[in-house]
């Protein structure tokens, strides 16, 4: 798994600046996407595909430890949907 840090080394790496600005920079990026999911529930990024929120109900589950059920509370989740160009770098 890639952490915060290995994307703020590749970003410096590739912008050739210090890790100083990167991380400045990959803060700014994650911050700015997470105002507009917000605000607009949609966000569509070139080359990597569609971020979206979405309504998840309140819904009945089970504690995996005891078996007891419980309640789930409804939320909202966030999904992305790889574009065709992400999909095809992967495979």
């Amino acid at each position: 798994m890639i952490s915060t840090k290995d994307l703020i080394n590749k970003v410096a790496e590739e912008q050739d600046c210090t890790k100083k600005h990167a991380r400045e920079m990959v803060k700014a990026i994650i911050g700015a996407t997470t105002d507009l999911l917000v605000d607009n529930g949609e966000i569509r990024i070139q080359n990597l595909g569609t971020l979206r929120t979405k309504e998840v109900g309140a819904r009945e589950g089970r504690n995996p430890q005891t078996g007891e059920k419980i309640m789930i509370e409804a939320n909202t989740q966030v999904y992305l949907r790889a574009s065709k160009a992400l999909k095809e770098a992967v495979n």
